[in-house]
């Protein structure tokens, strides 16, 4: 088993200071914006070799649905709106999901009653109103 501990009880100061300056690379890259970078865990051994490794397999958790959610917004940008993120997500990252698929849904629906009240004006059918109920969760703001 490795010790982070020399005999006086220290934390053994090299290895702390190599462990330290990745941790403060990864929050500085983390601050600006750069979640691809990650720890050489070859750098280490033992105990914190498996530290350093839990650290990059949380980012790389985080990174994984971060990159579908750009992904999906993106293509809302863009004008696609038939977009969902199809991924399982767990927690937080799951929840993010579905709210972001049920703006989706609700932005799809809108350009389609959009489309429909457009096309209704254009052949001089102006009695066409909007149908709130196809938007159950804006409806009584329409």
């Amino acid at each position: 088993m490795f010790s982070f501990f020399n005999r006086s009880g220290k934390i053994k100061q090299s290895i702390n200071e190599q462990a330290m300056a990745d941790i403060r690379r990864l929050v500085a890259a983390s601050r600006n914006g750069d979640l691809k970078t990650r720890v050489n865990v070859d750098a280490y051994e033992g105990d914190l070799a498996e530290v350093m490794n839990s650290i990059n397999a949380i980012l790389d958790e985080t990174t994984g649905p971060i990159s579908s959610q750009s992904v999906a917004l993106q293509k809302m940008a863009d004008g696609d709106l038939s977009h969902r993120i199809m991924v399982d997500f767990k927690g937080d990252h799951s929840q993010v999901k579905d709210a972001l698929n049920r703006i989706a849904n609700l932005a799809e629906l809108a350009m389609k009653e959009i489309h429909r009240l457009v096309e209704a004006s254009r052949i001089g059918d102006l009695k066409s109103r909007a149908d709130a109920r196809s938007f159950a969760a804006i409806g009584e703001r329409l």
